[in-house]
């Protein structure tokens, strides 16, 4: 094992890995790296480091990969991510692994924290799996007028801001198609919704 130097904290750490020469000590220092990097401002050290590798500098300059040094790579490939998603649980550990290192400062659309707390929730990972859990148990399916799959819509029965607590709980959501949405909304309003209001609506 060979020890390196990191370009953002300058802390000496082990490179555990001989497939590439990493850059950073930690997740936090890489983040760290993408976000100046994203605002244009490159460390003088890994711009030396970049220079000396473009060209001739390059240790691939003037070769190319062979058609079975491609295949033995996307087979690998394809064999990783099939392992991935035939596991629910390591797929959900890489999904929101993605989704934290898109968050905040980290993300390439970071304009300071202007997005509304409300928007920021319901874009986030946390959001998605309810929704999905939602979906999947009413079959993909509106529970007001049975059409199935389309524009789809998942409904907090007690409503989003009122109930901070319900917001993810998977039984507080039910499943409307856009316009039973639209419809349940225009009859009793966007606040202080309940289990009676969705009993009435579907027997309208």
């Amino acid at each position: 094992m060979k020890t390196s130097i990191c370009i953002i904290c300058g802390e000496d750490f082990i490179q555990n890995t001989t497939r590439y020469k990493k850059k950073c000590c930690s997740m936090e220092c890489a983040h760290k790296l993408q976000s100046i990097a994203l605002k244009g401002k490159i460390p003088k050290n890994l711009a030396s480091i970049n220079a000396n590798k473009k060209g001739s500098g390059n240790p691939m300059w003037g070769k190319q990969s062979s058609q079975k040094q491609k295949d033995a790579v996307s087979k690998a490939s394809k064999k990783k991510w099939a392992e991935i998603y035939s596991n629910p649980v390591e797929l959900l550990k890489v999904r929101r692994r993605s989704s934290n290192n898109q968050k905040g400062e980290r993300g390439s659309n970071w304009k300071g924290g202007t997005s509304p707390i409300n928007k920021t929730i319901r874009h986030g990972i946390e959001f998605r799996l309810w929704r999905e859990a939602v979906f999947t148990r009413d079959d993909y399916t509106c529970q007001k007028c049975g059409a199935r799959g389309g524009y789809l819509h998942p409904h907090h029965i007690k409503n989003f801001a009122q109930h901070e607590e319900l917001r993810f709980a998977i039984d507080n959501g039910i499943t409307f198609c856009k316009d039973c949405h639209n419809d349940f909304h225009s009859l009793f309003g966007k606040a202080n919704n309940n289990q009676e209001q969705i009993i009435k609506f579907k027997k309208i």
